[in-house]
């Protein structure tokens, strides 16, 4: 029973344009990816700005409530450092298909959500 050069020929190119596809969905994935991550990175700067804004004005002004500015600027520069460590890491894992580089930026998401998720529960 032998195949007609037709079917072949038919065959071939319906894998070759699945591939072209497949090769120009994955291109769609990673820019994206790419582009969600610098957007991340620009809020990262955003909170580190607003910690270091919160620390200064507490240091400077006469407030009333001048630990807890303190108290959160400090958060607010840890979790953006952290936040900005786990994003690079994932940036650099998605250049270089390592994905070993994206569990830390899904570990410190998941503990982020489980916080504001516990948080918007107990109200």
């Amino acid at each position: 029973m032998s195949r007609s050069p037709a079917m072949d020929t038919l065959r071939d190119l319906s894998s070759a344009l699945w591939t072209i596809r497949s090769n120009q969905e994955a291109a769609r994935v990673l820019r994206t990816t790419n582009s969600l991550l610098r957007c991340f990175l620009f809020f990262d700067i955003c909170y580190l700005i607003s910690g270091i804004a919160l620390i200064t004005m507490a240091l400077t002004n006469q407030l009333d409530h001048r630990d807890r500015m303190i108290m959160f600027g400090g958060l607010f520069g840890v979790f953006a450092s952290v936040s900005a460590l786990v994003n690079s890491l994932a940036s650099h894992g998605i250049r270089t298909w390592r994905r070993n580089f994206l569990l830390p930026w899904l570990a410190f998401f998941l503990v982020v959500l489980g916080v504001v998720g516990g948080k918007a529960h107990r109200g």
